[in-house]
């Protein structure tokens, strides 16, 4: 009888361990792609992603904090709003304060070995040399994966290389977990046009369908610009979606897939006409796909409002770590797998400074958008049937991409360039790609004055410096 008890003791702390036993976490993040993937309808192949979201969680209302690539990620990686970080533009100058913690930092004292490969665009970070041991990376990553240096080791063919060369040479049952950023360059417009891409014969590798026959979203013009862009963007997107494939197989195989979430995300939306650096639907949105077999359920779809800023709070909840007081994100986590949550009515989105200034704040519920613009020179950006109808050479481009911010409002070809208006709000339901403006429609008044009242409120309470004029450009302070 003895022998019995002393089993089934053995046996109930085994599978308390188990139980008890915290997840590996791969968060793989992509660059520019929005929801342009079949898991959302858009008309291209990613099979990968698309078996990859009917295993596990698809988040169909997911959006950006902040419309441009460090910012965004910045959030991600705080769980904190841009204004709160800082980190309000791209370049020299913008970047995570030292002191800023971010999830890396949360796992790191939880107990996980916390690793990175390929892309990031938080800090800036010194040159870095494969095997040099006197690297220290600027965000804490207890390792870094990288075997090649410059931008061959952002490629997603390179960054998944590492990825399976690290779960490779680390045992399943390791008692450590690990936590695993994989950032990949793909599907930044600088892989498939221009110097880079000609430098590294990305498009030899993509290969380039025909421009005639691709597909262009609704929220693009049908022009010819539009399908030269695509017709690189679309191979680009499905060799990212096939290297995604490999990592997952690799994943599975390797015996990891029982006690790992996994994570598909990106940034913000493709680069375009009224997309990325802009607060529409089209700039802000992004693919959001989580796994974890046997905890979230296969092949669910949730229509929660899910900011970025989410993504902190919610995977140290699932890696059972404290969350710091000072986040301003809220868990998911009991929306995936199935406990008590209570939707956010609404998500705030701001952005300040990419290649220029012009800044944007944003409130976004199930029903509404509604857009404030700060910049009292700020141009009208075009819908893609106003861009059809523009006279040549306009009706050939996407005239949008020349509002880039102050500087470019004063450019002579904008002389007689339509004004933005102040306020912008769109009935997101009924106008799902937000090109009719209703701030002027009295039917709409009370709607609108809803919306503007919550954007004041959140810019109180989150001490936004444009409620004191302009934001501080971190540039000029580098001297850059």
């Amino acid at each position: 009888m003895k022998k019995f008890i002393v089993a089934g003791t053995a046996l109930f702390f085994f599978f308390s361990a188990q139980a008890e036993k915290k997840p590996n976490i791969i968060y793989f993040v992509c660059h520019d792609l929005g929801r342009l993937i079949s898991p959302y309808g858009a008309e291209v192949e990613t099979p990968q992603l698309q078996s990859f979201a009917e295993s596990g969680a698809t988040l169909m209302k997911a959006y950006c904090s902040s419309a441009c690539c460090s910012p965004s990620r910045g959030c991600a990686m705080t769980g904190r709003y841009a204004t709160n970080t800082g980190l309000m533009g791209v370049g020299q100058g913008w970047e995570l304060k030292p002191d800023e913690k971010t999830i890396v930092n949360d796992l790191n004292d939880a107990g996980y070995l916390t690793v990175h490969a390929g892309f990031q665009h938080e800090r800036h970070r010194p040159g870095y040399r494969p095997n040099d041991p006197s690297y220290k990376d600027p965000n804490g990553y207890q390792l870094d994966a990288r075997r090649l240096g410059g931008w061959e080791a952002v490629f997603a063919e390179n960054v998944v290389d590492d990825a399976i060369h690290f779960l490779k040479n680390r045992d399943p049952q390791d008692s450590q977990p690990f936590y695993f950023n994989i950032g990949s360059q793909e599907t930044h417009g600088s892989t498939f046009h221009g110097a880079r891409a000609e430098k590294y014969k990305r498009n030899e590798l993509y290969g380039v369908d025909d421009p005639a026959s691709v597909w262009v979203p609704p929220s693009m013009p049908d022009n010819q610009e539009s399908r030269d862009y695509f017709s690189k963007m679309w191979p680009c997107l499905r060799h990212l979606d096939r290297e995604f494939g490999r990592l997952l197989n690799a994943i599975d195989e390797l015996g990891y897939a029982d006690n790992t979430v996994v994570i598909f995300t990106t940034d913000h939306g493709i680069f375009g006409s009224r997309h990325k650096m802009t607060l529409f639907g089209s700039g802000t949105e992004t693919a959001l796909l989580v796994r974890w077999p046997g905890r979230i359920p296969a092949g669910s779809k949730f229509s929660e409002l899910i900011g970025n800023i989410d993504l902190r709070p919610t995977l140290l909840e699932a890696a059972g770590a404290p969350v710091p007081e000072n986040v301003d994100g809220r868990s998911f986590w009991p929306l995936l797998t199935g406990g008590d949550y209570v939707p956010s009515e609404s998500l705030m989105i701001e952005f300040n400074y990419h290649a220029k200034y012009d800044p944007m704040r944003a409130v976004r519920t199930d029903e509404f958008l509604y857009i404030r613009n700060f910049e009292p020179n700020a141009k009208y950006r075009y819908t893609p049937a106003e861009i059809l109808e523009l006279p040549a050479p306009r009706c050939d481009g996407w005239p949008n991409n020349s509002v880039l911010g102050r500087t470019a409002f004063d450019h002579p070809s904008m002389k007689n360039w339509p004004a933005r208006p102040r306020e912008q709000l769109y009935d997101v339901r009924r106008d799902p790609n937000e090109f009719v403006n209703l701030s002027a429609n009295p039917e709409y008044d009370s709607v609108l004055k809803q919306h503007a009242a919550m954007l004041d409120r959140w810019m109180a309470e989150d001490k936004d410096p444009l409620l004191d004029g302009d934001v501080p450009d971190h540039r000029k302070s580098a001297g850059h």
